[in-house]
């Protein structure tokens, strides 16, 4: 909400980064306290970091909504926002987008110990063999986003990613299918190409979300965010559990997801013009 045009998509591509990490990081850092403690610890660790995480919040974090903007904290008005956004066609397409777009990411990552274990036969500290092709993919693509921000067009760059994503997840179908490619590196080669891909698409995806709602940007971020997180939650908790019995299974879910972002986005640029922040730069997002 700080910033606009092409500084917001290398910010928002540098956001994503950094959250490309924390799936790498978080099976190191669980197995770590798994093994010096138990099970147990793992949530002692999960509410010291949530009482940092709060103190830094309060008071490290600066408030950059400008004090005569801010409205007042009442229930009424914050469901008059979200239902604002949900009651818009294209904020709900934008949402369910940026779902499915994360959604073909996150089903190998809620597989992961299905993934790694029953099917590459290896154990509980080769976790990376999974998380390293999927980060690494999705670091380098946030990467290229911010070095492309204000030199390609938004929505070209987001149809570019896509279309990178489809060919990935058709190549990982692909070597599935055949027991030569089953094992390693093969089994991973295209992940991080789907993670890369994934990545160019992200910032433009949310930028067009909140652009859309420039009165509601948090009403719209609270909406774009609480549909992909619930659709985590069905993943890992039922989706994951459905596909993770063979390697077919889970690329051909994936490409499922990733197409249904595709058609989503297609369809989304069919119907609408992306016109970030109403700037003058606003005919970089143009499809």
């Amino acid at each position: 909400d700080v910033y606009s045009d092409a500084r917001a998509q290398r910010t928002m591509s540098h956001i994503a980064m950094i959250f490309g990490l924390a799936p790498a990081l978080a099976p190191v850092v669980g197995g770590l306290i798994l093994a010096a403690g138990g099970w147990r610890d793992i949530f002692w660790f999960l509410t010291g970091l949530g009482i940092v995480l709060l103190a830094l919040v309060v008071f490290c974090m600066p408030e950059t909504h400008p004090p005569e903007l801010r409205p007042r904290l009442q229930i009424r008005t914050l469901a008059r926002g979200v239902g604002g956004v949900l009651g818009d066609r294209s904020g709900r397409r934008l949402a369910f987008t940026a779902m499915f777009n994360n959604a073909g990411m996150f089903l190998y990552i809620s597989s992961a110990p299905m993934f790694v274990v029953n099917l590459l036969g290896l154990g509980e500290s080769d976790f990376w063999v999974l998380f390293v092709p999927l980060i690494s993919g999705m670091v380098v693509g946030s990467w290229v986003s911010g070095r492309l921000a204000g030199r390609m067009k938004g929505s070209r760059l987001a149809s570019l990613g896509y279309r990178i994503s489809l060919v990935a997840a058709v190549v990982n179908v692909g070597f599935t299918l055949l027991p030569a490619t089953r094992a390693l590196p093969w089994a991973v080669l295209p992940l991080p190409f789907l993670t890369f891909g994934i990545a160019l698409a992200f910032p433009i995806l949310t930028l067009a979300m909140l652009d859309l709602f420039p009165s509601l940007r948090g009403s719209a971020s609270s909406v774009q965010n609480f549909v992909a997180l619930l659709a985590n939650a069905l993943i890992a908790g039922i989706l994951a559990p459905l596909l993770a019995f063979s390697m077919t299974s889970l690329a051909l879910g994936s490409l499922v997801l990733m197409t249904a972002a595709w058609l989503l986005w297609r369809r989304h640029l069919a119907v609408t013009t992306i016109e970030p922040h109403g700037s003058p730069d606003a005919a970089a997002y143009e499809p």
